[in-house]
């Protein structure tokens, strides 16, 4: 799985569980794109 189809996959649920958690949809976002910036950073075979 590329991380272009990860990321279509997980980004809506995330979104939407890191909402219920903080109740403000700008900051679930941030945390949703946090989270996948660190999946980048951590594991570079998302390039191969």
């Amino acid at each position: 799985m590329s991380f272009a189809e990860l990321f279509e996959e997980l980004e809506g649920p995330l979104h939407g569980y890191a909402a219920t958690l903080v109740h403000d949809r700008e900051w679930a976002e941030d945390l949703v794109q946090e989270t996948f910036i660190r999946a980048w950073d951590t594991c570079r075979c998302w390039a191969s």
